[in-house]
């Protein structure tokens, strides 16, 4: 299996030097190269870039020990289940995809970017009011994007202080007292201290150097939309008119490395960004909503890029939700789809504009049982190709332009084939303008030969024509993940009041997965304007997915306020089942609107109220190995039922495997006769069997060190141990626990700090530990981190 993706194999066979002669940082950014920063007080030029050390920011799934990848010479930024993000030499690609560990590499893609009215649209004003009133106290919102003006009024509390808890700026290099965030190592992080002693300053730029640079300052829009108190005046009316949907949340930053108009940052950025905001979250004990108006066309569309699965490895568990714009590609015909039977051919069709003198790319996934050959010919008649199933080639066009052709077979995650094009200027300096053709040939297609392609985003992109470009399966990637919640964009102001967007990327996924989640107001939503000039309005209009998106983070932060513990697909679900349908979305769910327009005060009330019994209660779920050890991957074993009735509790124990510890949520359940919980993998561990007595915990409430620790007795949060700095919490309701240590497995001791298990209860009937199991997908531990395009309107944003 060929393990490194098609633009890793552009670069390693010759690539790389094309581009760098080519001579713009943007194209290098495009295809995750690093580069050489521009010089002292000089801006981007799309002059010619350095490649720095000749490396490539990537994404790998990979299984077993992280540390022979960085032996085969990855610097790894972060760690997302089985995904970690690093760079690596070009010279050491093919080392690193020799290992056994490794499944898959993928270049890391640049990312594109994509109220007053639109929040009684909406209803959240419904929310805002009550009773009770809910206007995201206590909730964090994550906002991965351009960055943002940290020192708008939007974003302050009553007293002049930030509600933005943490900054961290992927671009900037660390300057004299300034630190990259833990477990990442590059760009800087700034805290709410350090915030509020910029505000406080004359200078704030000079203390707080991030700065929401990305024309239009499109962050600070989307922050303002999704979390935005509107207290400033602006647009001629009086403060509290442009309020945000959560304008109580708390609020961490992440801003994206811009490559001017090849997007915002990469792929495997934006994973790390996810993965911190939900750590930082995570050690804050706070429900957490992150927010990406970003996006790129490239990938199979089903779920299964490194992005995608990383993100997914990051959900599923209690307050945590992740939100993704469809795109804005609804009207902008780069994507196309088709049939081809066997014994004919389909000649593609696709437009070139003139002046283009950057690389472009054209992804074709097909079905695996078919079986395709590729020529491509230009305006002028020259041909690169045929290529058949397996082959790849390069070839120099009498013009002078470049084409290359990676006909993939049977992906190994989707049994798909591939036919990933590269389309350089070349000798020639610019693409030759005019209609190209994809010419293929059906040679076997049992499967009915029908293919998708899609055209990635670029500072001049073409389109593809009739008969086959298409307005579906236009969400950009990562808003085909399998668990990600999408948002379509509709009109409230103008024009068209009420009807969704041209513009809004359609559903499905290619895999058939219903898309959009829903649909939420974003053509010309009026919010927070960064870093206007003296004098000037706090506020201004922009459209587009990425203003959609917000609406619908706002409101789940609104959703977690009302319950903390609900998950992402418990979220999904009530916004789906509470969305508005009238005359403009018919009959719904369909792939334009989803389940229709987005209804906050219905979203709220579909999500129950917390139980009255234990809530949220921190248990040690996996052993730790020592405080030297902290550095490693946290695995979340179980969710563990409480009872108050006897009852046969069967539990698979979590791992005695060295894990940094970590917590886990632990709902109550109504008296079942027999429980089984299994932690899911297939890695057996020693943790003997025993029956244990019933005890009644005490309201207790300790923090311990970072020591060693395996199979903890606790299943309902009355621990006999615990370690890595974790607060224990005990809900103060009787409950029924086996609160005697049990069998600690294989080769480890449990030390750590002892708590009283309380009166001995009843003879009720025993719980019985059963066979241990690994736990679910790792995580990072809150005290050390672990270490594509973008969508907006015509650019990279959604």
């Amino acid at each position: 299996m060929r393990k490194l993706d098609p633009q890793l194999e552009f670069l390693a066979e010759g690539g790389a030097t094309a581009l760098g002669d080519l001579g713009s940082e943007a194209v290098m950014g495009r295809f995750g190269m690093e580069t050489t920063a521009p010089e002292e007080g000089g801006e981007r030029r799309r002059a010619k870039a350095k490649v720095a050390a000749a490396a490539v920011t990537v994404l790998v799934e990979y299984s077993g020990d992280p540390e022979a990848l960085e032996a085969a010479g990855l610097t790894i930024r972060g760690v997302a289940g089985d995904v970690v993000t690093g760079t690596v030499a070009l010279g050491d690609l093919g080392k690193l995809a020799e290992l056994d560990e490794v499944r898959r590499v993928e270049a890391a893609r640049a990312m594109h970017p994509e109220l007053d009215l639109s929040v009684v649209e909406a209803r959240a004003n419904l929310v805002h009011v009550g009773p009770p009133g809910r206007r995201g106290a206590g909730v964090i919102v994550g906002i991965v994007d351009s960055g943002c003006d940290y020192t708008h009024a939007s974003f302050r509390r009553g007293d002049g202080t930030s509600r933005i808890l943490l900054i961290w700026d992927q671009a900037l290099p660390p300057g004299a007292g300034e630190t990259s965030p833990a477990g990442f190592g590059y760009g800087v992080e700034y805290g709410n201290v350090q915030i509020n002693a910029a505000l406080a300053s004359a200078n704030p730029f000079a203390l707080v150097r991030h700065r929401d640079s990305f024309a239009p300052q499109h962050g600070t829009h989307v922050t303002g939309i999704a979390a935005g108190d509107g207290s400033a005046a602006g647009q001629g009316l009086p403060g509290g008119t442009f309020v945000g949907v959560a304008p109580e949340a708390d609020i961490i930053l992440v801003a994206n490395a811009s490559n001017g108009v090849e997007g915002l940052g990469t792929s495997a950025n934006t994973l790390d960004a996810v993965n911190y905001i939900f750590q930082q979250a995570q050690t804050r004990r706070q429900p957490c909503a992150i927010n990406m108006s970003l996006g790129d066309n490239l990938g199979p569309h089903d779920g299964t890029s490194l992005l995608e699965r990383g993100l997914d490895n990051l959900l599923g568990g209690p307050g945590r939700a992740f939100v993704k714009s469809a795109g804005n590609a609804g009207a902008d015909r780069i994507h196309a789809e088709g049939n081809v039977a066997s014994g004919t051919t389909v000649d593609l069709r696709f437009n070139q504009p003139a002046g283009d003198n950057s690389p472009n790319q054209i992804d074709l996934w097909y079905e695996g049982a078919d079986s395709f050959r590729v020529t491509v010919i230009d305006p002028a008649g020259a041909t690169a190709g045929p290529v058949n199933v397996g082959a790849a080639s390069t070839t120099a066009l009498a013009g002078g332009n470049t084409v290359r052709i990676d006909h993939r077979n049977n992906d190994a995650f989707n049994g798909d084939k591939r036919i990933f094009m590269t389309f350089a200027p070349g000798a020639a300096g610019t693409m030759r303008a005019g209609n190209w053709i994809i010419r293929l040939v059906g040679l076997s297609s049992p499967s009915g030969g029908r293919f998708d392609a899609w055209i990635q985003r670029g500072a001049a992109i073409p389109t593809f024509l009739a008969p086959h470009e298409s307005q579906g399966r236009t969400i950009s990637t990562p808003g085909t993940a399998l668990e990600v919640i999408t948002a379509a964009n509709y009109i409230t102001r103008g024009a068209g009041v009420g009807s969704l967007a041209s513009s809004s990327s359609r559903g499905p996924t290619r895999d058939n997965r219903a898309a959009p989640t829903v649909a939420a107001p974003g053509s010309t939503i009026v919010s927070a304007a960064g870093h206007f000039p003296p004098g000037g309005d706090p506020y201004k209009g922009m459209s587009g997915t990425s203003m959609a998106a917000p609406h619908i983070t706002g409101a789940i932060a609104l959703m977690f306020q009302k319950n903390p513990d609900r998950t992402q697909a418990q979220i999904k679900a009530c916004l789906e089942s509470s969305a508005r349908a009238d005359v403009f979305t018919g009959p719904v769910p369909n792939t334009a609107w989803g389940a229709g327009k987005l209804d906050v005060a219905a979203a709220v009330d579909c999500v129950p109220s917390p139980g009255l019994g234990p809530l949220r209660s921190a248990v040690l779920p996996c052993p730790s190995v020592s405080a030297a050890g902290c550095r490693s991957v946290l695995t979340a074993c179980i969710s563990v039922p409480v009872t108050n009735c006897p009852s046969v509790v069967q539990i698979n124990c979590p791992s005695a495997t060295p894990r940094t510890c970590g917590t886990i949520s632990v709902p109550r359940v109504t008296c079942p006769s027999v429980i089984q919980v299994t932690c899911r993998s297939e890695v057996l561990v020693g943790c003997g069997v025993q029956s244990v007595p019933v005890t009644t915990c005490p309201v207790q409430s300790v923090t311990g060190p970072c020591l060693s620790i395996v199979c903890p007795s606790a299943i309902d949060g009355c621990p006999s141990s615990l370690g890595c700095g974790v607060t224990v919490v005990i809900n103060p309701d009787p409950v029924v626990n086996p609160g005697v240590a049990v069998n600690p497995g294989i080769g480890v001791t449990p030390v750590g700090v002892t708590i009283d298990p309380g009166a001995i209860g009843p003879a009720l009937n025993p719980g019985v530990f059963g066979a241990p199991r690994f736990g679910l997908a790792p995580e990072a531990a809150p005290q050390t981190p672990p270490s594509g395009y973008f969508d907006y309107d015509d650019s990279w944003f959604d």
